[in-house]
């Protein structure tokens, strides 16, 4: 033992402690570097999340893998989306449109103004979700239109047909007509022109009966007569000509419109058959035979005219003498300055040489020109029918002449439920006289009964209008 040598000591280092201090060297830095490694990998995994969420926001992995399938060789899956949109720019501008944002602009400018023109149906609401829907919907409005106008293009087409049917029958019957009025005119007028011989004859007759002794006065009665039957018989074809014309007339008529109500108080009773310038006095073709009395007058029409439907004519006259076939009478009011001449017509709505004329008299009138209607009117009105041969009725029928209409009632207002027993029983009063003149006038239609008014009524049976507005006249005639 005492050989061996004992081991240095102080700075010297074995190999064991530096092997064991490489060791923990070595450790250190491995352990050093796992925490670097482990730190690092941590982020990159952060990171990698963070990156797949940014991808998940952006698109799935389906459209990834669609976008991937679509793109051109060498081509980012942001590249085809790039050309995706600028197709889409121009399938809706027609231009490559870079930005969305004006692309968008211009559609809502594009609704707008389709709005505003209003040319489409339910063009204020027109908001659709999609250009597609858009589209549908201007496309299905067009095709309406379309339809719409073909439909009024095939309606104009039916109407312009039956127009050129309904136009080729109306000159058809307008050609017979003028046919027929122009054969009955030309016969008229060659009757016309006969009367007027006839008649220049029978005045003739007339001054030599007054200018001759006694002693011929039979003979030249005699010559009257058969002038006069002449006459009667010329009236006669005259009046089968203006038979035939009226008749005409009325066919005429029912093409074109409503029949003449008034024509039974346009029809002639007689006419002038002596008529001298500066001479008051006429003569009519009617006498004591024809049912005339004294005192009826008579309204004077032109022969060329005829009656209008105001009755309204030239002049007035009154009878003062009658003979067994003709009579006198006096011009009492004119018209104008037209001249009272020889062939004039004369007429009463209420004379009839053959029968009585019915009247229904309603309302109030105003007989005196005061200006205020009164019920006392009305008896005057049927005093005068009863005078000159006509009736009065209380109700109309179908053998109802004339109904003469005066200023009718006015609507009584209802009175309150807290009114008197006295004005309740006025108020129905009121309404029943109310609802009665109605009624006469809506019976008068209905059954085509002409209709005449105070002052058509007085023209139509020649009363003396002037001297009524002059104050000269208070009573009838």
């Amino acid at each position: 033992m005492a050989g061996i040598r004992p081991q240095a000591r102080g700075g010297a280092f074995t190999g064991v402690q530096i092997a064991l201090v490489v060791f923990v060297v070595l450790w250190l830095v491995s352990t050093i570097g796992l925490v670097i490694l482990y730190t690092g990998q941590t982020k990159l995994d952060q990171d990698r999340e963070a990156a797949v969420k940014d991808k998940d926001k952006v698109a799935s992995s389906g459209e990834f893998a669609q976008y991937q399938s679509l793109a051109k060789p060498g081509q980012t899956i942001l590249g085809r989306m790039a050309d995706d949109r600028r197709g889409l720019a121009k399938a809706i501008t027609g231009s490559d449109a870079e930005e969305w944002l004006p692309i968008q602009r211009q559609i809502v400018l594009k609704y707008e103004a389709i709005k505003e023109a209003g040319r489409i149906e339910n063009a204020a609401t027109f908001s659709p979700d999609s250009l597609l829907a858009a589209v549908e919907t201007l496309h299905t409005g067009q095709a309406k239109e379309r339809d719409r106008r073909t439909q009024a293009e095939t309606g104009l087409k039916q109407a312009q047909a039956q127009l050129t049917e309904l136009t080729k029958a109306r000159d058809q019957v307008t050609q017979q007509f003028d046919q027929t009025v122009a054969g009955i005119a030309s016969q008229l007028k060659e009757t016309q022109a006969q009367l007027a011989s006839y008649q220049k004859a029978n005045v003739q007759v007339m001054e030599t009966l007054k200018g001759n002794a006694s002693k011929a006065e039979e003979q030249l009665r005699k010559d009257a007569d058969r002038h006069r039957a002449e006459l009667e018989e010329q009236d006669k074809n005259l009046g089968k000509m203006r038979n035939r014309l009226n008749d005409a007339l009325a066919t005429l008529k029912q093409l074109r419109g409503q029949p003449d109500i008034y024509a039974a108080a346009r029809q002639a009773d007689g006419k002038i058959i002596r008529a001298l310038p500066g001479d008051p006095y006429v003569y009519v073709n009617l006498g004591a035979r024809d049912r005339l009395t004294l005192g009826m007058t008579f309204a004077i029409y032109s022969a060329g005219e005829g009656i209008p439907a105001t009755g309204e004519g030239k002049a007035t006259m009154e009878i003062s003498s009658i003979y067994d076939d003709v009579a006198a009478g006096k011009i009492i009011s004119r018209n104008g300055s037209q001249p009272v001449l020889e062939g004039d017509l004369i007429a009463n709505a209420i004379y009839s040489k053959s029968r009585k004329h019915k009247f229904v008299v309603a309302g109030r009138f105003d007989m005196d020109n005061t200006g205020v209607a009164t019920s006392a009117g009305i008896d005057r009105i049927k005093a005068m029918v009863a005078e000159w041969g006509g009736e009065t009725v209380d109700a109309i029928d179908t053998t109802t002449d004339f109904v003469v209409i005066g200023q009718g009632p006015a609507q009584p207002i209802a009175p309150p439920a807290t009114a008197s027993p006295i004005d309740k029983q006025r108020y129905q009063e009121a309404q029943k006289a109310f609802e009665e003149f109605q009624a006469t006038v809506k019976e008068a239609k209905d059954l085509m009964v002409p209709i005449l008014n105070q002052t058509q009524f007085l023209h139509f049976v020649g009363y003396n209008l002037n001297a009524i507005r002059a104050g000269k006249v208070a009573n009838t005639q």
